[in-house]
């Protein structure tokens, strides 16, 4: 459908939000897939046969190519995705995107001047906050918007656990050492499911 889609505009729009986010390999989760999204640098601003239409300004550090099309960054696609789905997807989104190397923190943060003439975006102050490259899964990403949404301290992840004699034990999802809490969120089972 997007190649379908792409054709049939010029060069004057950008797959964006969820459909860029699926292009890039963003696991999907949370976002909009029944539709193509994509941002208008003229006009724009409409929903019509499975095409969700945005206005939008995109800047060079905000476009990038892949597959022949012209797409949002990973950065810009993030953001887009916090003012039309949320925060939660947003951070998922994020994470990943910092995990696989697609966006650092440096190029979500260099949005900051402009987002605030956006709609919409307060949560991607939240996300800005949470985000981390050390989250392997959705679950994970999720597991610490609901730490965060829920007032628990911020745990440590990725966290080492070694025996008495400094031999590492093994690594679990979250950690909050102080408190001697240790959590995995889905442990062994996403090794042995297939």
């Amino acid at each position: 459908l997007v190649d379908a889609v792409m054709r049939q505009y010029d060069a004057h729009v950008v797959l964006s939000h969820a459909s860029a986010a699926v292009l890039q390999g963003a696991p999907g989760w949370g976002l909009d897939l029944a539709n193509v999204h994509l941002t208008h640098l003229e006009g724009g601003g409409r929903i019509g046969g499975r095409v969700i239409h945005h206005h939008g300004l995109c800047r060079v550090n905000d476009v990038t190519r892949v597959n022949d099309h012209w797409i949002t960054s990973p950065a810009r696609t993030v953001h887009d995705i916090a003012m039309t789905t949320g925060t939660e997807a947003a951070l998922v989104n994020a994470s990943d995107f910092l995990r696989r190397g697609l966006t650092t923190m440096a190029e979500l943060l260099m949005l900051e001047p402009a987002r605030n003439r956006w709609p919409h975006t307060l949560g991607m102050n939240v996300v800005l906050h949470l985000a981390d490259p050390r989250f392997e899964s959705v679950g994970e990403s999720r597991c610490r918007y609901l730490f965060w949404s829920q007032g628990l301290p911020a745990p440590v992840p990725q966290y080492e656990v070694f025996h008495p004699n400094g031999r590492l034990a093994g690594r679990v999802d979250f950690a909050w050492p102080e408190f001697g809490v240790l959590l995995e969120f889905d442990g062994m089972v996403k090794y042995h499911r297939y």
